[in-house]
């Protein structure tokens, strides 16, 4: 629950909560969090007290992020997750999928 609300508060907020706990405790909120909102978070810390946060974590929940952490934010990789889903190649799916490569960017959605 702490991490869903982490990652839908203002970063510096978010900040300034995580700053707060001692790096144990922010460990276990952060390994919750989804790995790319995890690394923005983290990227937004002192380099000391993400490096903490990172000792900390679980092997697996830490690669992920520090995977994301070693691009830039304004790239297109520092934007990536190593999340992924996938859906059947339906023709609707397929349809769907198609349309959205197609159309151009609707900057109203």
């Amino acid at each position: 629950m702490a991490a869903g609300a982490l990652e839908e508060v203002d970063t510096k907020l978010g900040v300034s909560i995580v700053e707060s706990l001692d790096p144990e405790h922010a460990a276990e909120i952060v390994e919750e969090m989804n790995p790319d909102a995890a690394a923005d978070l983290l990227a937004e810390l002192t380099d000391e007290k993400s490096e903490e946060i990172l000792e900390e974590m679980q092997p697996e929940e830490r690669h992920d992020v520090e995977e994301l952490l070693e691009f830039k934010e304004h790239t297109a990789a520092g934007r990536m997750t190593t999340n992924s889903s996938a859906s059947p190649r339906t023709p609707s799916s397929w349809t769907l999928l198609t349309r959205c490569v197609a159309s151009p960017a609707d900057p109203k959605r």
